[in-house]
């Protein structure tokens, strides 16, 4: 497997990650225990930061939200060591080996509905994402976001789509529709990886119907339960 064997998680907020999160984030420990598992808090990430990409942390510190510095650490994470970066409210089922072999960077679909919500026929999330080293994809989008946020004209008060125009899925989604060598970049279908929409994930979590749940899960290896902590 061309993909490290690393699973990054991202919880810099406080108070301190809840049970309901730290109940998830074992799940990829306990289903994939050959990958190391690093979870970035804010005091090794403010040092990997500053040993590995010191010349960011200006930006970085200057961005309005802190959902904006988690998506930035995420691809400046994988950037550097590669591997897997998961959302911390993700639940993995099954081992995710077979989805990312020979790989060498892969996104997560989001569910068909909201794909049509932004006008395509798929979309790509940041919350699933695996990578190489050092993939030209991630570090030419980190670039643009660098260079585009002084220049999106979006009022900083709306924070969903100012968030998302600038470091979030809508920008990863233009980034990738202009991309020249989008053969290198595998797409993960959503029934793999995010086979339910927010508001199924929220029901299936409370225990709804074993019946309705179980065909969309048959194929999954993961499942995004839509926190939304950050908005």
């Amino acid at each position: 497997m061309k993909i490290p064997k690393i699973i990054h998680q991202i919880w810099l907020d406080k108070p301190s990650m809840t049970q309901f999160f730290i109940k998830l984030t074992d799940t990829w420990k306990t289903k994939n225990p050959e990958y190391k598992h690093i979870l970035w808090d804010k005091d090794n990430a403010q040092s990997f930061l500053e040993e590995n990409f010191s010349n960011w942390l200006p930006f970085y510190e200057q961005l309005t939200y802190n959902v904006q510095r988690f998506d930035l650490l995420r691809y400046l994470i994988l950037i550097k060591y590669g591997g897997i970066y998961v959302d911390a409210d993700y639940e993995c089922l099954h081992k995710i080996d077979s989805i990312l072999e020979n790989q060498e960077i892969a996104f997560g679909l989001e569910p068909e509905k909201y794909a049509k919500f932004h006008q395509s026929s798929y979309f790509l999330g940041n919350c699933f994402m695996a990578s190489i080293p050092e993939h030209p994809f991630l570090i030419e989008f980190t670039e643009l976001i660098k260079v585009n946020i002084p220049l999106i004209d979006i009022d900083k008060d709306d924070k969903y789509r100012y968030v998302m125009s600038t470091t979030g899925p809508i920008a990863l989604n233009q980034f990738y529709h202009e991309y020249q060598n989008k053969n290198s970049i595998s797409l993960i279908e959503s029934e793999i990886v995010c086979p339910l929409d927010s508001k199924e994930a929220k029901d299936y979590y409370l225990g709804g119907s074993n019946v309705i749940y179980s065909e969309k899960l048959k194929n999954a290896k993961a499942i995004h339960l839509f926190a939304g902590t950050w908005l």
